[in-house]
């Protein structure tokens, strides 16, 4: 539209020095320099665009990048809800490999130190060994999410303590969550029947809420199997 203007105003100009008996050649000389400016401006605008387009990521890619990140810290909180209808609430703390829960009341308190797991619970303890209490930690289903990442959704965005933000559905890769089974899950799951089996049974969709801005990981909603079975992991912002 610049140049257009541009143009037309060029045509009055050379139209009005012709009435007055000037010469039109330097005046059609400064507009087409005027023209070619904005002709190259507007090219290079085009490709600063174009090469913000090229570094923009992927939804795929963004997800993992602040799953990456949130994993990295040498330590941070979280709250675990399970069944959201009439939730059963535990505070954690990972730390690297190692995490702890325990309920308000500490009468359930379980920590993972290393490869062991100590379970206190009304006042007996017993040590378990990691593949005895499946995935559980938040590490757990954000090392799986990564490992597994399938089909990643852009849903709508998402209200939580009075602030929105933006949320995506991450189904995992079928094969791999099998795989992950086998290793995991130990002895039990050694059969590959036994763990397609296990597999095709429990479907695992995961959501997350994050905010974009920051990278932060909001909420970490895990929906596991038909009768949908629900986990909240809730990660508090300094």
């Amino acid at each position: 539209m610049r140049t257009l203007l541009i143009l037309v105003s060029s045509s009055f100009l050379l139209s009005a020095c012709g009435s007055v008996g000037y010469e039109a050649g330097p005046v059609t000389e400064s507009v087409q320099a005027v023209s070619t400016q904005k002709k190259s401006g507007s090219s290079e605008q085009e490709q600063a665009q174009a090469k913000q387009r090229e570094k923009r990521p992927t939804l795929s890619e963004e997800v993992f990048s602040l799953v990456e990140k949130h994993r990295h810290q040498s330590e941070y909180a979280f709250r675990l809800l399970l069944d959201e209808s009439t939730p059963y609430e535990l505070n954690g703390k990972q730390s690297g490999d190692d995490w702890e829960l325990h309920d308000k009341r500490k009468k359930l308190e379980i920590k993972k130190k290393g490869d062991q797991i100590e379970l206190a619970s009304n006042g007996k303890k017993e040590t378990l060994a990691p593949e005895q209490f499946g995935l559980i930690s938040p590490d757990d289903h954000l090392e799986l999410l990564t490992s597994a990442m399938g089909n990643v959704i852009q849903l709508p965005q998402k209200k939580w303590g009075g602030e929105l933000f933006s949320s995506v559905r991450v189904d995992l890769d079928p094969k791999t969550v099998e795989n992950k089974l086998m290793e995991r899950l130990g002895s039990g799951f050694q059969d590959p029947a036994a763990a397609k089996r296990a597999s095709e049974l429990t479907e695992v969709v995961y959501e997350l809420w994050y905010d974009r801005k920051t990278g932060a990981l909001i909420q970490l909603r895990i929906q596991i199997g038909e009768q949908s079975e629900d986990m909240v992991y809730l990660f508090p912002q300094e």
